[in-house]
């Protein structure tokens, strides 16, 4: 869910008794329709000084009275849950900092995760890795708004101010689509491992330009152990929770004019060695969350991706017992599998 924070804040002024009102309104993505509740919002003087304190209704309304004349900063906070950060914030932030797309100004905010006030690789590092792949938090926080200064003594009745904020990282226009789990269709292939080291691959098929993919998967951590992970370019990285049996993959190409993967390409090949367990097959499962995008920044809508399915291959010890014996023309044996 994309949250987008507009604020509209109308002040007026008793000049007879140097008291003052301030009135606003928070809007989930400036929608008038879509209050929201519980934000909270100070006046802070010159020194960084808390002087007043409001919260948001479920009107989205918030209001001071009996405010002194003098100077404010109109600050605000949150402790909502933040804002849904995916694959589609790094793309445009991406964009941007291969100078093809602007970012308004909100945009700029919401991309500076790391608070120094400037927008670069870094900042997209930190999104698609820590963020995306690791799930750390932004080094600024969950949520970013615009600081308002207003001068009570010298405003007249009707002036307004405008504050904009949103959830770190909440780059990109609302996207809509389905559910990750609904838009990705799962199908399997057996394969069978044995006592050395080995390779699978996962693969996709049925999309068209594909720009970036983001997914995770459960796998039988108690089948296999995973040795490293192989994508389609050096953009490609995984995490891996051998613990928890989960990998997760994170992609984004940079090359914007065509895509680096074809139908039925490989997303990653995964190198393992087999585990001395007594399991004799094993799944990787997909998990809910994750995106699949194409060139144009929107989620593809029809993904097929084949997973593999482990099954352990069994020698048997057998003896052999040849009759008669020695044998003349016509050789009968009879086979017993060792317990």
């Amino acid at each position: 869910m994309k949250m987008l924070f507009l604020g509209l804040i109308i002040a007026s002024s008793n000049l007879m008794f140097a008291q003052n009102q301030l009135v606003g309104y928070v809007y989930y993505h400036g929608n008038e329709d879509s209050p929201m509740e519980d934000v909270d919002v100070g006046l802070y003087d010159s020194l960084n000084t808390l002087m007043y304190a409001a919260q948001t209704d479920v009107n989205g309304l918030f209001q001071f009275d009996s405010v002194s004349d003098g100077a404010y900063f109109v600050k605000y906070s949150s402790d909502a849950e933040p804002a849904g950060v995916d694959l589609t914030d790094a793309y445009y932030l991406m964009l941007y900092l291969l100078g093809m797309y602007e970012l308004e100004p909100i945009q700029y905010l919401a991309a500076d995760v790391d608070g120094n006030e400037d927008v670069e690789w870094l900042d997209y590092i930190i999104v698609i890795i820590y963020h995306i792949l690791y799930d750390e938090p932004f080094p600024v926080g969950d949520w970013v708004f615009e600081e308002n200064y207003i001068e009570f003594s010298n405003r007249s009745n009707g002036d307004t101010i405008s504050n904009l904020g949103s959830g770190s990282g909440d780059v990109d226009p609302p996207l809509g689509g389905g559910r990750f789990e609904e838009l990705v269709h799962i199908t399997t292939i057996p394969f069978d491992i044995s006592a050395n080291k080995m390779t699978v691959d996962i693969l996709a098929r049925d999309f068209n330009n594909l720009a970036g993919f983001n997914f995770s998967l459960e796998y039988p951590a108690e089948m296999i152990s995973i040795i490293d992970i192989e994508g389609p370019d050096d953009n490609f990285h995984y995490g891996l929770e051998p613990d928890k049996g989960l990998v997760s993959f994170i992609w984004l190409d940079q090359n914007l004019y065509e895509s680096s993967i074809d139908k039925g390409d490989k997303l990653a090949t995964i190198h393992f060695e087999p585990n001395n367990s007594s399991s004799e097959s094993g799944r990787f499962k997909l998990i809910q969350g994750g995106n699949f995008i194409g060139m144009d920044g929107n989620k593809l809508q029809e993904v097929e991706i084949t997973l593999p399915e482990l099954h352990r291959k069994t020698d048997l010890d057998v003896t052999v017992i040849t009759y008669p014996n020695p044998v003349t023309n016509q050789l009968m044996f009879t086979i017993h599998q060792k317990e």
